[in-house]
């Protein structure tokens, strides 16, 4: 997954932010497939996980974005924003033109991933 551990210092996650826009970027120009999604996702309760679909029909997020992506390809998504402390970011493509994103929250209590848009980047397809 391009996505780095928030370090607090904003200075520091600017810099990093802009370390993971150049390796979509490059990964782009390597004929890898990616693209974005925008949405809010709801609260996470305390040590439970939720999961979405992100598909070019239906899902619980539409997007054209993720057509391209093959069953067993390895993807990566980053943040919009920086994430609560406690909440853990997977994600896996398991159908045609299909994005699963599972938001796991290992803290005490309920949070709320940050809305806003999703960028990915998956594997060449075979």
């Amino acid at each position: 997954m391009i996505s780095f551990p928030r370090t607090g210092d904003d200075a520091t996650d600017r810099a990093l932010d802009a370390i993971a826009a150049q390796a979509f970027q490059l990964a782009a120009q390597a004929g890898l497939i990616s693209g974005s999604f925008t949405f809010t996702p709801a609260a996470v309760a305390a040590t439970t996980s939720a999961a979405y679909t992100v598909a070019a029909a239906g899902g619980d997020v539409a997007s054209q974005a993720v057509v391209g992506l093959r069953p067993g390809q390895q993807v990566s998504v980053t943040w919009p924003s920086r994430p609560a402390p406690g909440l853990v970011l997977d994600c896996w493509c398991d159908a045609a033109d299909t994005l699963k994103v599972r938001f796991s929250n290992v803290s005490g209590g309920a949070l709320t991933p940050p809305a806003g848009a999703y960028a990915f980047v998956g594997t060449p397809s075979k």
